[in-house]
């Protein structure tokens, strides 16, 4: 087996992220996004402001069209208003119209326009943009995976405390895509989400406690790893706690393996 094929094998969990509409800073920008989140504005009026050339109503056009928030779906429209927004720039509406060419949904499907539009949204420091380009970089199909670009786009990513991030990053040092696994390495990662609250790596952090892989064994806070996994609906987290007579318990604050 190729090594980053080993991902594929414990990957489960991840997926690429549309940005929603609290993609934003602060000012004009974060108020008409909450005022849209919030349903306080109608998403005709949205439109109206993104027609005069306001990049953040682009993007929240473009969302509406795509979920058929608001609107009836249509993915023709929301390409369009990605565009309009790509075309200025804006980090969340790069990523948007990046995973429509990936999937290759309403448009024809285009690894490499999907490559450039995240790695654009990535190289302006958006978080989600960062993780997709990087799995976009570990799932080439031209050459096979670039990975020390995934990990520093992941690591940049991880630097703004984004959970998603620290939970690929702990997958591919767990898997050794790219070289040898290191579970202690794997194990800092998935502290990092897990401390976030992301039951997956809770559940894989716990496990490596309970086998003492990659950090000493420590079966009280490998239990507490899986209560509250379990509590966030995690199955596996559920049936091992049933497995070693223990209910589904209230979740746990993760603390770094000894």
């Amino acid at each position: 087996m190729k090594r980053w094929e080993k991902l594929g094998r414990c990957a489960s969990g991840f997926a690429l992220m549309l940005a929603s509409g609290c993609a934003f800073g602060g000012g004009a920008d974060a108020r008409l996004a909450l005022q849209f989140a919030e349903g306080e504005i109608a998403v005709a009026e949205v439109e109206a402001i993104a027609r005069r050339g306001d990049v953040t109503a682009q993007f929240l056009t473009g969302l509406a069209y795509e979920a058929g928030v608001g609107v009836e779906r249509d993915l023709d429209a929301a390409r369009g208003y990605y565009e309009a927004a790509s075309a200025q720039g804006h980090p969340a509406a790069l990523n948007n119209l990046g995973l429509m060419y990936y999937a290759g949904r309403g448009v024809a499907k285009s690894y490499e326009r999907a490559y450039g539009l995240l790695q654009r949204s990535a190289d302006t420091g958006f978080a989600k943009g960062e993780v997709n380009f990087a799995i976009c970089c570990l799932y080439r199909t031209d050459g096979g995976p670039d990975v020390d670009k995934a990990l520093r786009y992941l690591r940049s990513a991880a630097s703004g405390g984004h959970a998603p991030a620290f939970k690929l990053l702990g997958t591919i040092y767990f898997a050794g895509v790219g070289g040898e696994p290191d579970r202690a390495e794997a194990a800092r990662w998935y502290l990092g989400a897990a401390a976030r609250g992301d039951a997956l790596s809770q559940h894989r952090l716990a496990m490596q406690l309970l086998r003492g892989d990659g950090v000493s064994a420590d079966g009280d806070r490998a239990i507490a790893l899986l209560e509250a996994a379990a509590a966030r609906g995690h199955e596996a987290a559920q049936r091992r706690l049933l497995a070693v007579g223990r209910g589904v318990a209230g979740p746990a604050v993760a603390t770094p393996p000894r």
